[in-house]
């Protein structure tokens, strides 16, 4: 086991109060504890590593986002796949201006959130984009993500249902066949009308939403992942036909399934290429 103190650095960008940089790390590599002077959001791009912090660990994958706090002490395993990241770290928080929010970024923990999956992506293209404007649009990107953070900690004005719960949780089980909402709404025992302004007051999407969010994600880590075909992996992630999914993922993402696939795997080359 090779011990490292930090990851290959691939790119380094300056964003407002932000900096984004991409890293890269070596199978079977591993870090001693430590601690970085600055609280980043980091976002798993391919690979996986192991974060241990204390008594408690988590993986960092593809599609998770790992909320790491300044003076966090934590150790790093990587697997024998290796492992890239993207940081999104707040250089300067006074300029950032967090106040009372700062409490969402108080506490290490990983998160599995299909928008947040989408943002890694648009982060990682802008910051090896070549123009002038990149910075300001990755400082932009840098707050949605933040503010996204800080909505999943945020206090809810009304706690949610059990059965609101569960019909969460059963749509990003069965993203690729949802059942109709009048099905769901005969389980959970509520009105289909008030099941669909539940959820949207609850968790600001619509379960419609939400599902295609929920099957980006999924289809976004089959690409890197898998090597079935871009047909097969939007067959399986429930969208109507290849050519709806490439419309669908490149709105949402900026580039085809195709080239995110070939520029994902190359930490080294710009994913605009």
């Amino acid at each position: 086991m090779n011990q490292i103190s930090a990851g290959m650095l691939r790119r380094r960008v300056e964003a407002g109060g932000f900096v984004v940089t991409e890293s890269e790390y070596a199978p079977e590599a591993a870090t001693l504890p430590h601690a970085h002077a600055l609280t980043s959001l980091v976002f798993g791009l391919s690979g996986s590593l192991e974060q241990t912090h204390g008594s408690r660990s988590g993986t960092m994958l593809p599609c998770r986002t790992l909320v790491l706090p300044r003076d966090a002490v934590h150790a790093d395993r990587v697997s024998s796949q290796g492992c890239r990241c993207l940081f999104v770290t707040l250089a300067a928080e006074e300029a950032v201006e967090l106040g009372a929010r700062s409490q969402a970024l108080a506490t290490p923990r990983f998160t599995a959130d299909s928008r947040l999956a989408v943002l890694a992506q648009r982060l990682r293209r802008e910051m090896w984009a070549d123009d002038h404007f990149a910075p300001v649009a990755l400082e932009g990107l840098a707050l949605e993500a933040l503010a996204r953070i800080g909505r999943q900690q945020a206090p809810r004005p009304e706690r949610r249902a059990a059965w609101l719960r569960r019909l969460r949780e059963q749509l990003q089980e069965d993203f690729a066949a949802p059942r109709p909402i009048a099905v769901l709404a005969q389980e959970a025992g509520v009105h289909p009308a008030y099941l669909v302004r539940t959820f949207h007051r609850h968790y600001g999407e619509t379960i419609g939403a939400f599902v295609r969010r929920t099957r980006l994600a999924w289809a976004m880590n089959a690409l890197v992942e898998s090597g079935d075909s871009v047909a097969q992996i939007a067959a399986t992630a429930g969208f109507f036909d290849q050519s709806h999914f490439t419309r669908v993922f490149k709105r949402e993402v900026g580039v085809t399934p195709g080239v995110f696939r070939r520029t994902s795997g190359q930490a080294d080359e710009r994913t605009g290429s």
